[in-house]
C-alpha cells in the first residue's frame, strides 16, 4: 500500500436522530482521515450498478480498528463542499483489516 495514495483528507459522518428544517438528516462529524478519492470509469460503474445503485466514486483509506463494524450504509463522506453518499456497505479488502473501500454516489454541494 502506498502511502502517497491517500493525499486527500475526508470527514466519515454518521447521520443523527435529528432533523433540519426540511426534514433532512442531520450529519455529525465522526473521524478525519487521509483517503483517496478515485472516479470509476464506465466499465466499473456499470459493475457497480450490478450489484448496488449508481457508484461514481471510490474511497479508500487505511483500516482503523475504532472504526470496524462502525460505519453503516446510512453514513457518507464530506471533502470539502463535496458529499459522497455510501452506496452498499464498507469492503475490508482482502479481509486483511489493511484497506476500507467505500462505493459511493456524490451527491448534491453543502451549503
Amino acid at each position: 500500500m502506498l502511502s502517497g495514495r491517500f493525499r486527500h483528507t475526508v470527514t466519515l459522518q454518521s447521520p443523527t436522530e435529528d432533523l433540519d428544517s426540511s426534514g433532512l438528516s442531520i450529519f455529525q462529524d465522526e473521524l478525519d482521515v487521509k483517503a483517496e478519492i478515485r472516479a470509476l470509469s464506465v466499465h466499473e460503474q456499470f459493475t457497480a450498478a450490478q450489484e448496488h445503485a449508481s457508484a461514481t466514486h471510490r474511497i479508500s483509506f487505511r483500516f482503523r480498528p475504532s472504526l470496524d463494524g462502525r460505519i453503516k450504509g446510512s453514513w457518507r463522506v464530506k471533502f470539502g463542499e463535496r458529499i459522497f453518499i455510501l452506496v452498499g456497505l464498507p469492503d475490508n479488502v482482502d479481509e486483511r483489516n489493511r484497506e476500507i473501500q467505500l462505493l459511493c454516489d456524490e451527491g448534491p454541494k453543502t451549503e
